[in-house]
C-alpha cells in the first residue's frame, strides 16, 4: 500500500471571501460542537458519492476518495494539538482538490489550500506554526471540483477535537508494550487519529495488516 505525505507550506492565504470558504462557513450551522451531556452529535460525509449536477462532469468516481474517519457520528479526537488527518485515494489525479480546516467556534477558517491526492493514503500534516486549542471542535472539508470548472462535484466533511489525554489513559501508553498496544489504547478511548497515526508506523513485516484491520473495525475498507 503506497503511503503519500502532504506537508502544507504557510503560503497559502487563507481568504474568507473565496468561493470554497463561503460554502464552508454557510454549512456550519449544520454542525454542533461535542458536549460530554449530549453525546457525539457530529455529522459527517466521508466518501465521494455518484450524485452530481448536471453541469457537472465528473473529475473523481464514486468512492475514489475516502476519508479516513469512522462512519459514526461524533467527533473525532487526538491528544495533539498537530494531528495528522487521513484520506484515500484510488487514484492518481492531477487535478487539485481543496481542502480547508475551520474553528467551529469561531467560523475561523485555520487554512485552506489545494492537494493532488495521490494512490493510496494521503497523509495530511499541519504547518509549523499551526495548533489547534484544547477541546475547540474543528471541521475539515475536502471539496471534490467538477472537471474543468469552478463548481464543485461532492464536499466531505469530519471532525478534529484536540482533547490531551487523561493521566489514566497517558498511564496507560507509557506502560504499552509495543506498537499494537498503543494503537488499542488510542482507539478504546476515542483518540482516532492517533490510533491511525501509530498504525501507520507498525512497521512489522509479519503484521503487515494492522492499518486495514484497525479501518475494518469501523467499516472502512481501502484498496
Amino acid at each position: 500500500m503506497l503511503t503519500k505525505t502532504i506537508i502544507f507550506s504557510l503560503s497559502f492565504t487563507a481568504c474568507l471571501f473565496s468561493a470554497f470558504t463561503s460554502q464552508v462557513i454557510a454549512s456550519l450551522g449544520r454542525y454542533v460542537p461535542y458536549k460530554e451531556d449530549r453525546g457525539h452529535i457530529v455529522e459527517q460525509r466521508r466518501s465521494v458519492g455518484s450524485g452530481t449536477r448536471s453541469e457537472c462532469e465528473i473529475a473523481f468516481p464514486q468512492n475514489s476518495i475516502t476519508l479516513l474517519v469512522p462512519e459514526q457520528k461524533v467527533v473525532h479526537r487526538t491528544a495533539k494539538s498537530k494531528p495528522k488527518l487521513y484520506l484515500n485515494s484510488t487514484v492518481d489525479s492531477r487535478i487539485p482538490i481543496k481542502f480547508a480546516l475551520v474553528n467551529s467556534q469561531t467560523t475561523e477558517t485555520v487554512m485552506e489550500t489545494s492537494i493532488r491526492p495521490k494512490l493510496g493514503i494521503n497523509t495530511i500534516e499541519l504547518p509549523t506554526q499551526t495548533k489547534l486549542e484544547k477541546e475547540n471542535l474543528y471541521l475539515w472539508y475536502v471539496a471534490i471540483p467538477c472537471k474543468g470548472s469552478s463548481q464543485y462535484q461532492d464536499t466531505l466533511t469530519s471532525s478534529v477535537q484536540y482533547k490531551p489525554a487523561t493521566f489514566t489513559v497517558a498511564n496507560q501508553l507509557e506502560k504499552a508494550k509495543n506498537s499494537a498496544k498503543v494503537v488499542n489504547i488510542y482507539a478504546e478511548n476515542g483518540y482516532w487519529y492517533d490510533a491511525l497515526e501509530a498504525s501507520m508506523m507498525i512497521k512489522d513485516p509479519e503484521n503487515p495488516s494492522s492499518i486495514k484491520r484497525l479501518l475494518e473495525s469501523v467499516n472502512l475498507k481501502i484498496e
